[in-house]
């Protein structure tokens, strides 16, 4: 989704920019929200026409050697006229090579307008709904098999993001047999968690010398 934003006359939904794994609808020239396509290697990893062409996929946009954006006039290989965004997963070669991607995130690294009227409020509000702790770890690594013949490429992601949710407290009297009833405890507000985990494989071959 955030790629999509870059592109020239390319219209994104509201969740182009989401912290968290989402579907991202994206269209071209006014057409229908559902009309843009997602793609891996020329092939539509989504749904259908009449569902959209998207899907909550966690695309690994950091193994990639290519990102295309076709706007309009595809070819046949798409049922629609309508934006198209292909990526080219990397391949390995004839070096063993990889790359680590680490990213982290917290609360010592936000800000939020929360002050005493909102935390003296009947339903205090103790957290924004802004991201708690995010992390995102991407390890990959290819090679050759057989050297000018077949190659491999590896990667594993593990990615999290946990955002505030307002007004939602704990069970202050959880677990204690003692007590049957709800307290609110504001020392522990609510939390939204979406991740993922990722491992991808990919074989790549020159069958013939020429070609």
């Amino acid at each position: 989704g955030t790629l999509l934003n870059f592109i020239p006359g390319v219209t994104v939904d509201a969740n182009g920019l989401a912290n968290s794994p989402t579907m991202t609808f994206f269209t071209a020239r006014g057409g229908s929200t559902n009309e843009g396509r997602m793609s891996i290697n020329g092939m539509t990893v989504a749904a259908s026409f009449n569902g959209g062409g998207v899907s909550s996929l966690a695309y690994d946009a950091n193994n990639v050697d290519e990102v295309s954006v076709t706007v309009s006039g595809g070819l046949g290989d798409s049922e629609v006229g309508g934006p198209v965004m292909n990526l080219l997963p990397r391949s390995g070669g004839n070096t063993f090579k990889g790359q680590v991607f680490w990213n982290l995130a917290g609360s010592w690294s936000k800000g939020d307008n929360i002050d005493d009227q909102l935390r003296n409020l009947q339903t205090p509000i103790t957290a924004g709904p802004g991201i708690i702790g995010a992390y995102d770890f991407n390890p990959s690594y290819g090679g050759p098999i057989k050297k000018d013949r077949l190659w491999f490429w590896g990667s594993y992601r593990k990615f999290a993001t946990s955002q505030g949710v307002e007004g939602i407290f704990a069970n202050k009297f959880a677990l204690d047999p003692t007590h049957w009833n709800y307290s609110k405890d504001t020392s522990i507000s609510a939390r939204n968690v979406q991740g993922r985990d990722i491992m991808q494989g990919r074989i790549t071959a020159q069958v013939t010398s020429k070609n």
